[in-house]
């Protein structure tokens, strides 16, 4: 449970209904739920909500996805401190877009079958599993090889699984709720 308190107005919501909720621009009187800077946080939300019904939900994934190949490569060509944050930025913001989207892709894949939550809960145990083995098979690869080829290998894990996105995943948005 997320729980900030502003302006006397305590806000307890799961990610994901917050998550949903910026991405279809709905306000929370009186909170700021991820950021102390409420004008940089609701020109954020405004933005993926209007990309979200003006492009889909597929070239947002594109994006969040294909960040992670060009963050992993730029880390390897700098060791300054600000960059290496700036680059961070970028993986912060490709994250961000995946928590939203991808709920709102499992709930376009399951409306109306009752198997959202099962849906929701299968992707999340994957996304896990995959980090687990990210940090141990990079792990290993950064001990024996070094950061560089470590970064490199899961920029081209990133890279594959932004291949097989592009190429197999077709746009889930409702055609007719987005005009709505």
């Amino acid at each position: 449970m997320f729980t900030q308190k502003t302006r006397g107005c305590p806000i307890r919501d799961s990610f994901a209904r917050v998550g949903l909720l910026a991405a279809n621009g709905i306000h929370i009187p009186g909170s700021q739920t991820f950021s102390p800077d409420s004008a940089s946080h609701r020109t954020g939300r405004a933005c993926l909500s209007a990309g979200l019904h003006t492009w889909g939900r597929k070239p947002l994934l594109l994006i969040a996805f294909g960040v992670l190949p060009i963050r992993g490569v730029l880390y390897t060509l700098t060791s300054n401190t600000a960059l290496l944050v700036a680059i961070q930025v970028m993986d912060g913001i490709g994250a961000g877009i995946f928590g939203v989207v991808s709920v709102l892709v499992i709930a376009d894949l399951t409306r109306g079958t009752g198997r959202f939550n099962l849906t929701l809960g299968a992707i999340a145990t994957a996304v896990g599993i995959g980090a687990a083995l990210s940090q141990v098979i990079a792990g290993s690869i950064v001990h024996h090889l070094g950061y560089r080829a470590g970064f490199l290998f899961l920029a081209g894990v990133a890279s594959a699984a932004f291949a097989i996105l592009y190429f197999f995943m077709p746009e889930t948005r409702n055609t007719r709720l987005a005009t709505e």
